[in-house]
């Protein structure tokens, strides 16, 4: 990527800063919240696989089985109960929080684009026509063809 590239890119990451502003700090807290609890969820599919296969875990004293004896949870199906129903609470915060960041990243670049778009309709109202229409006509008395 060359320099002229690169300054390009610098302009447009300014343009967008400057007309996202919190709004793009925003959008990154709710893409960083989607990541952590897609992450957080694959995590916890382990437990939860543990306890429908059935196998004891190398350790007894993990988190799950802490929460299991804090809140009485003896029998194994009590506690497959409980973790599938975190499991899926997650999921579904999880999904909100996806989906309202699609909402966000929508906005902001349907709105950046409005923002150009608008731009550029006002540079266009504000030409001066007058001069642009004689340039136009010395072009072409001027054009050989």
């Amino acid at each position: 990527m060359g320099l002229p590239m690169m300054r390009r890119s610098i302009a447009f990451a300014r343009s967008f800063a400057g007309y996202a502003g919190l709004r793009a700090a925003t959008a990154f807290a709710f893409v960083l919240a989607g990541a952590a609890l897609e992450g957080i969820g694959i995590l916890l599919l382990i437990p939860v696989l543990d306890l429908v296969i059935g196998q004891p875990a190398p350790s007894e004293s993990g988190l799950l089985q802490r929460a299991a004896t804090w809140l009485g949870l003896e029998q194994k199906t009590d506690q497959l109960v409980v973790a599938l129903a975190g499991f899926l609470l997650l999921l579904a915060l999880r999904g909100w929080m996806i989906w309202a960041r699609d909402i966000r990243l929508m906005q902001l670049s349907l709105g950046f684009v409005d923002h150009w778009r608008t731009r550029l309709f006002r540079a266009l109202t504000e030409a001066p026509w007058a001069t642009s229409a004689k340039l136009a006509r010395a072009h072409r008395a001027c054009d050989p063809r």
